[in-house]
């Protein structure tokens, strides 16, 4: 490269209009710029990295949620059929005509203490039948069923089922 000569007062101008003719003047620049452009493309690479973990993290405590509903769904379900199962046997022990009763099933002692509950209220009913209501609960979920009982021969038969989700 050819250097050109400069007397004071052009030089003067040209270092005023930020032009210079040394060599590799400008590579001090080239690099600063390079390196700031690095250091964008690696903020932005961080904040997508941020973004997806988030992203992540919310999809992972949505379903454990909704893990925990179906686990506590299947429980209180389990727990109408032990209600059920407890009100036949009370049904079997009836006579011709049957009182308002309510009464707590008991449970195992894990759900026991884990304050899940199982109640029936016992109701006859104008038609001639009795109404069993079954109410299920475990930690703030509740689930319901009415088990109407129909005299048969003498028997206290099961005639239907009517389930419920509080």
């Amino acid at each position: 490269m050819t250097r050109l000569v400069k007397s004071a007062p052009v030089g003067a101008l040209l270092r005023t209009l930020r032009i210079e003719f040394a060599p590799g003047a400008h590579d001090g620049r080239r690099r600063a710029s390079r390196r700031g452009f690095a250091t964008i493309m690696a903020l932005v690479v961080l904040a997508l990295v941020v973004a997806a973990l988030t992203a992540g993290g919310a999809l992972v405590l949505a379903e454990q949620r909704r893990t925990h509903e179906a686990d506590a769904t299947a429980e209180l379900r389990q727990m109408l059929l032990a209600g059920a199962q407890d009100a036949a046997q009370h049904a079997a022990a009836w006579n011709g005509s049957v009182t308002a009763q309510h009464w707590d099933v008991s449970l195992p002692a894990e759900l026991a203490e884990s304050a899940a509950k199982v109640s029936i209220q016992v109701d006859p009913l104008p038609d001639g039948t009795v109404s069993a209501d079954v109410q299920a609960e475990l930690g703030g979920e509740h689930q319901g069923q009415t088990l109407i009982y129909q005299r048969s021969s003498n028997v206290w038969a099961l005639a239907r089922i009517d389930s419920r989700i509080h």
